[in-house]
């Protein structure tokens, strides 16, 4: 059966509802297929060496895997997106279906593998590799909240380098530890901009009023204190209140409103007064 367009065809069978829900991640367009997957004439020479048509299209279908992903095709069974398969067998005039012959052969999809890994020159995903990783994703997570946004950097990132991209599961867990690194590295340096007494200041408005006479709707408005720090300086409110929000900690009212009041202007308040 040919696979049809945009379809992530399996020849042994349907996947498992996990490797399914994976699956489902990923979408490549035909233009970024296009623009990724590019056989150059040492690509062209490898492809021919290999014996028979389904080796040749299955070789030439893992390196176009590799380049637009970053990673090689599950093996068991083998991963196929059905217009990536649909791209190269048109690239090297081949039946698509003749994939169905090369998945049965799992010893020459490995020895493929490492073939083209060595060919097209990308490096495994080793302690090395990982420190780097991890030293991006930190500096990143400074700007960006986000994790599809973290994993879609980290992608680009070691695709970019030619470095194998791990389990989805492993960029996650760099991810998530970088991120919460970076919110520390954000509190300290904040809490280190302030004036001292200022933290106090702050603390006070995570207080809560616990007098029980008080109703729930006007305890947030009660527990804070009046007036917000006057010293404060207008544009240290701007840092401070982005990072409370950085931090998930709620921006006080009274500072808040502060910076949204339009500013004073000197000759204005001289007008009212001399008025």
């Amino acid at each position: 059966m040919r696979p049809r367009s945009g379809d992530v065809w399996h020849p042994q069978g349907p996947p498992s509802l996990k490797e399914l829900t994976m699956l489902h991640l990923l979408h490549y367009p035909r233009e970024l297929i296009a623009e990724r997957v590019v056989f150059t004439p040492a690509d062209q020479a490898q492809i021919a060496s290999c014996r028979g048509s389904h080796n040749r299209l299955g070789f030439a279908y893992q390196m176009g895997f590799l380049q637009l992903t970053g990673r090689f095709p599950l093996q068991q069974p083998l991963e196929i997106l059905g217009d990536l398969l649909a791209f190269v067998a048109q690239e090297l005039a081949l039946d698509p279906t003749a994939i169905a012959d090369y998945a049965q052969r799992q010893a020459t999809i490995s020895a493929h593998q490492e073939l083209i890994r060595l060919h097209l020159g990308f490096r495994p995903f080793a302690v090395a590799e990982r420190d780097a990783l991890s030293r991006f994703l930190l500096q990143e997570a400074t700007r960006l909240e986000h994790m599809p946004a973290l994993l879609a950097q980290a992608e680009a990132f070691l695709r970019d380098r030619r470095i194998l991209l791990p389990a989805l599961s492993t960029l996650r867990r760099l991810a998530s530890e970088q991120r919460e690194q970076a919110r520390v590295q954000l509190y300290t340096r904040m809490m280190a901009c302030l004036p001292p007494d200022l933290p106090a200041h702050l603390d006070a408005f995570l207080q809560v009023d616990t007098d029980a006479r008080l109703s729930p709707p006007s305890l947030p408005s009660r527990a804070v204190p009046r007036p917000w720090h006057p010293e404060t300086p207008e544009a240290l409110l701007y840092p401070i209140l982005s990072g409370l929000s950085r931090l998930r900690i709620p921006a006080p009212r009274p500072a808040a409103r502060r910076l949204r009041r339009p500013p004073r202007r000197a000759g204005g308040a001289a007008g009212a007064a001399s008025g």
